[in-house]
Formats: C-alpha cells, structure tokens, sequence
C-alpha cells in the first residue's frame, strides 16, 4: 500500500522520535534531581548530628572564659585597622 502524502508521514515519524528523546531527557533530569534531594538531605541530617556533638561539648564552655579576653582585643586590632583603610 502507497502512501498518501510521504512528507507528512516523514513529519510525524521525525516528530515521534524528537519527543520521545524529550521523555528520556525529561526521565534523566527527575532521577538526577532525586538524587540530589537525597544527598542534601543526608548532608543537612550529618549537620545536625555535628551540630547536637557541637553542643554537648562542654570544653568550649569551660575553654571561653579564658580564651575570649585574649581573642577580641586581637580581633577588634585588625577590624580597626581594616575600617581606617577603607
């Protein structure tokens, strides 16, 4: 059997496999970005658990009274200096 119109048939067969390269692109981006939403989740919960061993920490509490009198005027120097540059 002949075809009717053979630059139609060539239009939708072309059309066909264009879209169906746009479904596999489309396939390939939800998987990428699945995977990226799993690896920012498990980042932000190791984070957390950073964050909760930061806090029971008890040696920075003990450590800042000492620490903090030498720290901020060393700190306040440079600041000092930085504005007046400016």
């Amino acid at each position: 059997m002949e075809f009717i119109n053979n630059n139609a048939n060539i239009f939708f067969f072309v059309t066909t496999i264009f879209v169906m390269i746009l479904i596999i692109l489309a396939v390939i981006l939800v998987a990428a970005a699945v995977k990226f939403y799993k690896f920012i989740t498990r980042a932000i919960d190791q984070g957390d658990v950073l964050l909760e061993e930061a806090k029971s920490n008890n040696f920075v509490k003990k450590a800042a009274p000492f620490v903090m009198p030498i720290v901020l005027p060393i700190i306040s120097f440079f600041a000092k200096k930085k504005s007046k540059k400016k």
